[in-house]
């Protein structure tokens, strides 16, 4: 009974940081694709002087 408590624990605490690890990468790739969005986000205006 023991060891069949002790591999469900390693497969939950194996669970878990599979998951916490996921997390920070899509954090991550998120944060990137929004950098990529931002720096694409630029528009370049050409203005003209109007004389008075």
């Amino acid at each position: 009974m023991k060891k069949y408590f002790i591999i469900g624990l390693a497969f939950i605490l194996c669970l878990s940081i599979g998951i916490i690890t996921y997390g920070a990468w899509l954090n991550n790739q998120g944060e990137f694709q929004i950098m990529k969005r931002m720096s694409e986000n630029v528009l370049e205006v050409r203005g003209a002087k109007i004389g008075c």
